[in-house]
Order: C-alpha cells, then sequence, then structure tokens
C-alpha cells in the first residue's frame, strides 16, 4: 500500500473510530489535537495505553507495518501517526 497519498491522514481518523469502537464521527477527529490528552482547549481524545496497544494493531492490518512501542508513545496526534507511518514505509515527505 503506497501510504503517502494525501488520504492517510483520514484513513487513520477512520481506523482510530473504527478499531477503538469510538461512538464519534472520523471527520470530528482534529489532526493536530491530541489523541492521548485534552489540550487547552478542549480538543483531544483522551485515549489510554489500552487504546495505544489496540492502534498498534490496527495499524499493522491496516499498513503491514509493524511500530516499535517507544515510536508509537511519541506520537500524539494524527499528523504524528502519519509521518510516522511513512517513516515506516520509507514514504517520508
Amino acid at each position: 500500500m503506497n501510504v503517502a497519498d494525501v488520504g492517510l491522514e483520514e484513513k487513520i481518523k477512520k481506523l482510530i473510530v473504527s478499531q477503538l469502537g469510538l461512538d464519534i464521527s472520523h471527520d470530528s477527529i482534529d489532526e493536530e489535537a491530541p489523541l492521548f490528552d485534552i489540550d487547552d482547549n478542549g480538543s483531544g481524545l483522551d485515549l489510554d495505553s489500552v487504546d495505544a496497544l489496540e492502534l498498534a494493531v490496527g495499524i499493522k492490518r491496516d499498513f503491514q507495518i509493524v511500530i516499535q512501542n517507544t515510536d508509537l508513545a511519541s506520537c500524539y496526534n494524527v499528523k504524528s501517526i502519519a509521518q510516522l507511518i511513512r517513516s515506516y514505509s520509507g514514504e517520508e515527505k
């Protein structure tokens, strides 16, 4: 799969919603909002460590890459996950 396409962030948002069973639309996820916290503006999903593991499983399945836990821990929003996937795929811009 070519992950360098423009829609990678959209695919990640859909993955987050489906993999974690969230009761929100993927369109409501701000690509720059924190995933594992809530910022001062009230944006963010406030996911926990179990959610992070589930997300890693979904990334492995959907993008055929295995992300190291330490690398995933450095991801704080959809854009940083997209950058990490592109890096693992050798398609980093």
